[in-house]
């Protein structure tokens, strides 16, 4: 900072004057023009600036074809002294990484009237760096510019000094480019691998900096967008279908264009397509059809008007070339409604079009809807869609009555991957649509879905429901024990349990009893596996219909619901000895507790409660670990593993532990698993021989860059799995579609890490780029996603 006699003000000084002098010190004494030039010495020592990089050992980074930098050279020349130049008054440094072989170009255009000097270091530390060239060619002025170029003889660190041949402070810009990209020429193109049709991208990382104009062959003028050079270039190998989905995503660039050609690298190459702005943002997409199948095509990318360089992320993929069979009504897939067990179909909306038939159901938009048909065996049927995967997980399915020719009318509207719709017409054929929530286009999701009867009360054989209870027998030396547990769902027949009951239903099962005296106790001994509410329940005495459905509901004892983690006795008086009543147990807010009753024993409750079911890779096979809160009649579990999701065989049985109500923890390691992600599901069967399949999982197969992220679409936050092979600092970094970008250090451990992104919930809805860093800032994975 100068020190300028013309800022100061006689108020000012007085306040300087009481700051360096007491009330009798000679500066008090002196004229004000004295006392000016004194407090100048004075306030020029106390307020000099120190520059950053003033000296080598405060360096400024600078990054060849980077954002140049505005500098001040205002640090006291010292040591090393420089061999050309003469005389040096004042320095200033910057420090880059250089690569051995590669050319570097530095220039210095000063602002002021001065005369630069610009010295090169090689490697080494500070006080002993080795000059490599110094550059002195231009003469003193303002808008002098001073260049050298050169080439690096090693790999490291190398430094860059501008000195200043004149005694005052000397401002400039210096700016600097290094070696071109690699795949600077159509010649030298990275190659990409095309994904497969519906496969997420696996995006390449690239960039723009210090590229320059590609001049080798015959290259014909992109045809659209602002090329002005500075492009670098990919290939890839067209696959069967003869079509290419081309996509990038912003980085530094976030005005990027793109155009594809044919033909042979610094031969000729012919222009077959050019895109600037279809992609997110500012950024090029494109697809291309009719290519010749097996040959090598060229991508040539470039930021519009070669002036904000930089970063970006590209991804080649097969895209749609022809819809499902089922993509109509008309061409619906009949599906068989099985009996008990289920026989999974395989579907897919992959490349699915709208339908004209007109949709009442939820996300009404749908544009990737694919059709099912079945003959209805009973009046009430279970619709369920499982295994969901793909670039969205949200499918709404709706069930219409009629033809398709005709006109359809709506039976069912689901958002939930399981209905029940009733009321059918035995021998009538109905029509399920399948389709994904988002209105985004280009969704890639497959899916199983299975049909099975129902009883006329459209409702499975389970203590889920009120129409099949599971059976108390009253014992004074038994006891039950059964759970809240998630696999219940909230039954309220005809609506008339809410209405009577105390609470909320959230995830209420039902128990069986005959009344053997006026009076029946049950005596909750025990809850546990739940960090707060607890549970609730209450005895009824139950109207049927003519087909065994609970039609009302007359309470017949106290209500409990404490609202905590309680033990208590839920008793039913008035009872009329031998008529038949049910008591209702429920997870009080939907918390899920294994709760004891004493003096009663019970058959027909759910088998097993399932808290988890998880995988991983390790080493040279994937470990599945499982734990069960409660199990009833539990025989054993058959391990099944698919690598596309919808196939599956068994590959284990492990034994089950009959009825208890301990929490037991189960593993498999399968050390047969192929080299790819890998599908798995458990089927737990009774000793009776009936079963029940649990959600299927994916275990990732891991590698340095394993990371992925979900859900996709998501609307709130999202989950970011990383497997490293070594701990340490990691960054998960979120980008907009211009370049703007948050991050979150997180520190990962070896093996599998599980992170909540906790920024992405406050984002506005629109496409990003989910980036995973290494602690050098190295990308190990780009992943796209969307906000809904």
């Amino acid at each position: 900072m100068r020190f300028r006699l013309a800022t100061l003000h006689k108020a000012q000084l007085f306040q300087m004057e009481k700051f360096y002098t007491g009330p009798n010190t000679l500066l008090r004494q002196l004229t004000f023009r004295s006392k000016i030039l004194l407090l100048t010495v004075l306030f020029s020592s106390a307020f000099t600036k120190s520059f950053a990089g003033n000296s080598c050992a405060a360096a400024t980074a600078i990054t060849p074809g980077g954002a140049c930098d505005n500098s001040t050279v205002n640090g006291t020349a010292g040591a090393p002294a420089a061999t050309c130049g003469g005389t040096i008054a004042r320095e200033e440094w910057w420090s880059f990484s250089a690569v051995s072989g590669s050319s570097y170009s530095v220039t210095y255009t000063t602002t002021s009237s001065d005369n630069p000097v610009i010295v090169i270091y090689q490697p080494g530390t500070c006080g002993s760096l080795t000059q490599f060239s110094c550059t002195n060619a231009t003469g003193n002025g303002t808008g002098v510019v001073e260049t050298t170029t050169f080439a690096a003889t090693s790999t490291g660190t190398w430094y860059v000094r501008i000195l200043n041949t004149n005694s005052g402070t000397m401002d400039g810009i210096l700016c600097m480019t290094g070696p071109p990209p690699a795949n600077n020429e159509p010649n030298t193109a990275t190659s990409i691998t095309v994904g497969a049709v519906g496969s997420t991208c696996s995006y390449t990382a690239g960039t723009t900096l210090n590229a320059t104009s590609s001049t080798c062959g015959t290259i014909p003028a992109p045809g659209c967008g602002n090329y002005s050079g500075g492009d670098v270039w990919y290939s890839c190998v067209v696959p069967s279908s003869g079509a290419l989905y081309i996509t990038t995503t912003a980085g530094g660039v976030t005005d990027g264009e793109m155009a594809l050609y044919t033909g042979t690298p610094c031969g000729v190459l012919t222009l077959v397509e050019c895109d600037d702005d279809d992609g997110p943002g500012a950024m090029p997409e494109l697809v291309a059809t009719g290519l010749t199948v097996g040959s090598t095509v060229y991508i040539r990318f470039w930021e519009g008007g070669n002036d904000n360089n930089g970063t970006f992320n590209i991804c080649v993929t097969n895209p749609c070339t022809a819809a499902p069979d089922n993509d109509e009504c008309a061409a619906a897939t009949l599906l068989t409604v099985y009996g008990m067990a289920c026989t999974q179909t395989a579907g897919s909306i992959n490349c699915a079009s709208p339908s004209s038939q007109a949709n009442t159901c939820g996300a009404t938009a749908d544009d990737d809807d694919v059709w099912y048909r079945f003959v209805a065996p009973t009046t009430s049927i279970d619709v369920t869609i499982s295994s969901i995967t793909g670039t969205t997980t949200d499918l709404y399915h709706s069930i219409f009555s009629g033809t398709c020719a005709g006109g359809l009318t709506a039976v069912t509207c689901s958002d939930p991957d399981n209905s029940v719709p009733t009321g059918l017409t035995i021998g009538q054929t109905y029509y399920i649509r399948v389709y994904s929530a988002s209105t985004t286009t280009k969704h890639f999701t497959t899916f199983n879905i299975c049909l099975t009867e129902m009883s006329p009360c459209g409702n499975p054989t389970n203590n889920d429901w009120c129409s099949d209870p599971a059976l108390l027998t009253k014992s004074a030396s038994a006891t039950f024990t059964s759970a809240t547990a998630s696999t219940y769902t909230a039954d309220d027949p005809a609506g008339q349990l809410d209405p009577e009951f105390c609470g909320t239903l959230q995830n209420n099962s039902y128990y069986q009893f005959v009344a053997a005296a006026t009076t029946e106790v049950f005596n909750i001994t025990s809850v546990s596996g739940c960090a707060s509410n607890g549970i609730q329940a209450e005895v009824y005495e139950v109207t049927h219909d003519a087909s065994g459905c609970c039609t009302d509901f007359n309470s017949v004892s106290n209500c409990f619901n404490p609202g905590s983690v309680s033990t208590g006795t839920v008793t039913a008086t008035g009872l009329t000895i031998g008529s038949t009543y049910v008591l209702m147990i429920d997870g009080y807010f939907g918390a899920n507790c294994n709760f004891v009753i004493s003096g009663w024993s019970a058959t027909g409750v759910l088998p097993v409660d399932l808290l988890y079911f998880t995988g991983e890779n390790i080493g040279d096979g994937n470990e599945l670990k499982w734990k069960t809160a409660t199990e009833t009649n539990n025989n054993y579990f058959l391990v099944e593993r698919s690598y596309d999701g919808v196939n599956f065989g068994t590959i284990a049985s492990i034994n089950g532990h009959g009825t208890t109500s301990v929490e037991h923890t189960y593993s498999y390691y399968d050390a047969t698993a192929d080299d790819k992600d890998t599908y798995y599901r458990l089927k737990q069967v009774d000793f009776d021989g009936h079963y029940e399949y649990h959600n299927t999982i994916i275990v990732y197969h891991k590698d340095n860059s394993n990371v992925q992220v979900f859900p996709n679409p998501a609307t709130d936050n999202i989950s970011v799995d990383i497997y490293v092979e070594n701990e340490g600092i990691y960054k998960i970094r979120i980008i907009d579609v211009v370049g703007g970008y948050s991050d979150q250090v997180v520190s990962a451990e070896k093996g599998v890490n599980h992170f909540l992104s906790e920024q992405f919930s406050k984002l506005s809805k629109g496409v990003y780029i989910v980036q995973v860093l290494t602690q050098n800032d190295a990308v190990m994975k780009n992943i796209k996603i969307v906000k809904q």
